[in-house]
């Protein structure tokens, strides 16, 4: 990296930090942050393009940096702990209902209160057919984990989730199950 990139880089981070530091501190509303925001980028952009770099010596701080791990890792910890908060704020979950099997009247499922309970009409539903549920999503595929209260463990690809159906793949067998809303 070069000295240039460098106070490029230093630059934009101060900048970036100063906005986050004013943002906190001024209760404005989002429009006007926004103009406020928009602003300040072209000033400081238009800054250092003005800027005579020419003069500056160009310095490899490559070997520099290797010397600070601590700055790096503390980088990395903080990255990983606002993706952590990110996620955590925005986990996915399904609507509370119940979902008729389209092959079997008598069969279905529960979503309730963050639980989803396998039922079949005219039987006992047992602690075993109560199960947490986790849904992930990779390479564009989204995934419906089910673990009960003795460590079963079921995996759906869910294929279609919309208001009035809901269509998943069980993919220890590869057969699919779709269920329609209970009116």
């Amino acid at each position: 990296m070069n000295t240039k990139s460098f106070l490029l880089f230093l630059l934009i981070l101060t900048f970036f930090a100063c906005k986050t530091e004013e943002k906190k501190a001024r209760k404005s509303t989002e429009n006007t942050e926004k103009t406020t925001e928009d602003t300040t980028v072209e000033k400081v952009t238009e800054e250092v393009k003005d800027m005579d770099l020419s003069k500056v010596q160009n310095t490899d701080v490559t070997e520099e940096w290797k010397t600070k791990p601590a700055v790096v890792l503390n980088d990395q910890k903080d990255g990983q702990e606002i993706t952590k908060q990110l996620l955590a704020a925005k986990k996915p979950s399904l609507d509370n209902g119940r979902w008729i099997s389209t092959d079997d009247s008598k069969a279905g499922i529960e979503i309730k209160d963050g639980k989803i309970i396998l039922f079949y009409k005219g039987t006992e539903t047992s602690s075993n057919d109560i199960y947490n549920y986790e849904l992930t999503e990779h390479e564009g595929v989204e995934y419906l984990t089910l673990t009960n209260a003795s460590g079963e463990e079921l995996k759906y690809s869910i294929l279609e989730y919309a208001e009035e159906i809901l269509i998943i793949s069980y993919l220890a067998r590869g057969n699919t199950l779709t269920y329609t809303k209970e009116k």
